[in-house]
């Protein structure tokens, strides 16, 4: 087993952003099972809207801190992930792969790793992914790319590809696991709400 808190490497606390990727429960019913719509880097070109979507996806990755984002995560129904698994604190110089309309067309092997995400806070678990994928796609500047990823960079490809599909790590748990997770997270949920109502109510 090897470690991995995919999107989240570290446990420093930043103030929220105006372009949070972080969603709840409910904002989770609206993604998963659908699948994000392709770009227009399918005509091989890349507008400016997906241009500057991709550098606040990497402004927010890096601010978080984390090693990988996807479109759906800040709420754009597109086929677009932003990755950079190099980087291990703020002083490190930022290289991140951008992939437009991204598609893993080669899995090998087996390995496991323990996964985090954004999206669903307060849990890591082990997930079963492939060790070694090739993953094709279209650059900002409309031209074809293709990596041959393995380990830490595969799964973290991996786990940004099933949310463009609507998936997310903890879909890929046990029934029994997920189903405690959902349950702790409603709680914790309804309690920030009574807070912030209680709060609001006391400033009458």
């Amino acid at each position: 087993m090897q470690n991995l808190y995919t999107e989240h490497t570290s446990p420093h606390h930043h103030p929220p952003h105006s372009f949070s990727p972080t969603l709840t429960l409910s904002a989770r019913a609206a993604i998963a099972g659908s699948t994000a719509l392709p770009t227009e880097a399918s005509k091989r070109t890349v507008t400016e809207e997906i241009r500057e979507l991709a550098a606040n996806m990497c402004e927010v990755m890096y601010d978080e801190p984390g090693i990988g984002l996807a479109a759906p995560q800040v709420g754009e129904d597109v086929r677009l992930i932003v990755v950079d698994t190099e980087w291990a604190d703020e002083d490190k110089e930022h290289k991140p792969i951008v992939i437009v309309n991204p598609v893993i067309d080669e899995m090998e092997g087996k390995l496991v790793w323990e996964e985090g995400c954004l999206s669903v806070p307060d849990i890591t678990a082990d997930v079963t992914r492939a060790a070694r994928i090739r993953i094709t796609g279209t650059t900002l500047d409309g031209e074809p790319v293709l990596i041959n990823a393995e380990e830490l960079q595969a799964v973290c490809f991996q786990h940004e590809m099933d949310h463009l599909d609507g998936i997310l790590f903890i879909d890929r748990l046990s029934r029994l696991k997920r189903g405690l997770y959902v349950k702790r997270r409603k709680k914790q949920l309804a309690a920030e709400a009574e807070e912030l109502t209680d709060t609001r109510g006391s400033r009458v």
